[in-house]
């Protein structure tokens, strides 16, 4: 009978990026949990943190031979907003302040379907364009008016 070995390297817990998101996304990120990539096998703790840029950072897919994000992985931004999904596909964009973009992306942008909300309860539900509400869409106002 031969036995096989597995070694299983984790290189972080998968929340060492949050270290370096503000403290309300990170309330908010605490709030609706960990983002749901639509690939159930991946996970962050697989992946090293990389600094990206100034205060940037980096956990995820990453292809070194052309030194690039690539697939699943999260990116907090300088003043601490975080970014959790799909590089150009569907993720989930926690703002410093805490107002939060789920939706679809492209080269960095909201675009297609997506849900925007505000921490003061503000709610757009439609259609985004290069960052921008575009064509149909909800927008729901604190006090419930639409």
């Amino acid at each position: 009978m031969a036995f096989i070995s597995l070694n299983l390297i984790i290189v972080s817990t998968g929340d060492e990026i949050l270290k370096h998101v503000s403290k309300k996304a990170k309330k908010v990120r605490k709030e609706l949990g960990p983002y749901e990539y639509e690939d159930d096998s991946f996970d962050l703790a697989y992946f090293k943190m990389r600094k990206i840029g100034d205060n940037q950072y980096y956990q995820g897919e990453y292809d070194s031979d052309e030194d690039e994000r690539f697939g699943n992985g999260a990116v907090v931004a300088a003043d601490g907003a975080i970014y959790e999904g799909t590089c150009g596909g569907p993720g989930r964009l926690i703002h410093a302040s805490g107002d939060v973009y789920d939706g679809e992306w492209n080269e960095e942008k909201a675009e297609g379907e997506g849900t925007f909300r505000t921490v003061d309860g503000q709610e757009y539900i439609g259609e985004w364009e290069a960052d921008r509400k575009h064509g149909h869409g909800v927008e729901t106002w604190q006090d419930g008016s639409k």
